[in-house]
């Protein structure tokens, strides 16, 4: 039987979990200065919990999820539907713009600030167009960022996504 998400907020996780998952590195880990990932400039965000940072998908052909920041992406992992609601785990900047975000597919139900909440009925759980085998799985949590099964992952262009700058 496929597991449900759960409804409780994970923790927020640490800052060099968040790292790798990511693909990020940083000159001084310690201080947390210096990040890139790619050929940009990294800002990473907390959990997908209370203080999370949250988007929907606003691009008509949907958001491509690659695997790694450009220009060190080697596939396409999932293209997300127009509508999905994700959580925004770093932030790739070409100067002082977004240029990329890494985002997280996550399910509405396993996130308590949307309940009852216009923006989470806008945006919701869609469709994902696989271009790896998909997961049998439904979408878990394992502890943001990390989470298993439909819980689709990855980078995908700042102008793909509304991101919900006031929070939820």
């Amino acid at each position: 039987m496929p597991e449900t998400p759960s409804a409780t907020p994970a923790a927020t996780p640490s800052f060099d979990t968040v790292l790798r998952v990511v693909g990020g590195e940083c000159n001084d880990p310690v201080r947390q200065t210096g990040c890139t990932v790619g050929d940009y400039d990294l800002e990473l965000h907390p959990g997908c919990g209370p203080d999370g940072l949250f988007a929907g998908v606003s691009g008509d052909a949907g958001a491509v999820l690659l695997d790694a920041a450009p220009p060190n992406d080697t596939g396409k992992r999932a293209t997300l539907a127009k509508g999905q609601f994700g959580c925004v785990q770093a932030t790739a900047n070409a100067g002082e713009s977004p240029a990329w975000y890494y985002v997280t597919a996550v399910p509405v139900a396993s996130v308590a600030a949307c309940a009852g909440n216009h923006l989470c009925e806008m945006y919701g759980d869609r469709d994902v167009v696989w271009h790896d085998e998909a997961p049998l799985d439904e979408c878990a949590t394992l502890g943001a960022p990390q989470y298993r099964g439909r819980c689709v992952s990855g980078w995908t262009r700042a102008d793909d996504l509304d991101l919900f700058s006031n929070g939820l």
